[in-house]
């Protein structure tokens, strides 16, 4: 699917702050294609991604954009859903924040199963809620790795 000039311009921008920042900011109305925006970017964007959202409809929504512009399978982690197929964790990967914090059994968060390493970028999508802790935890277990960039897409900053 084409992208509309102003979205072209918007993955630009984010090409352009993260040149030389470790995060950037989208900010579009309602409608205008903010999944569309951040899909677009990571089709271009070094190894592996997490995009995180808090509802499931979200979810899959990025779950099948993604896929049509990286052209492979994204891993969804929530709930009963795993990621990694038979130890393989793929390119892409979308997961609520309520997933990520979520504790097992031995009290291990379930986003310590995922190596910080591994990921280049973090999508918050929605990013209005990412001053909340469960959020920061999130963020602050990802960016823990240098090399990874931060991404927020919202309509209300």
């Amino acid at each position: 699917m084409p992208l509309r000039d102003f979205q072209l311009q918007a993955v630009r921008g984010i090409d352009d702050v993260l040149s030389e920042n470790r995060s950037a900011l989208v900010v579009a109305p309602t409608g205008c294609g903010k999944t569309q925006i951040f899909c677009s970017h990571l089709a271009t964007a070094p190894a592996r991604h997490m995009v995180i959202a808090h509802r499931e409809e979200l979810i899959f929504q990025a779950q099948a954009r993604l896929e049509q512009f990286v052209d492979t399978r994204v891993g969804v982690e929530m709930a009963d859903f795993k990621a990694a197929t038979m130890g393989v964790l793929p390119s892409s990967v979308i997961s609520t924040v309520q997933t990520q914090v979520a504790k097992n059994g031995a009290g291990v968060r379930r986003m310590e199963n995922f190596d910080p390493q591994l990921f280049h970028r973090l999508v918050i999508d929605e990013a209005l809620h990412a001053a909340a802790d469960t959020y920061r935890e999130v963020i602050g277990h990802y960016m823990s790795h240098d090399n990874c960039k931060l991404i927020g897409v919202t309509a209300t900053p």
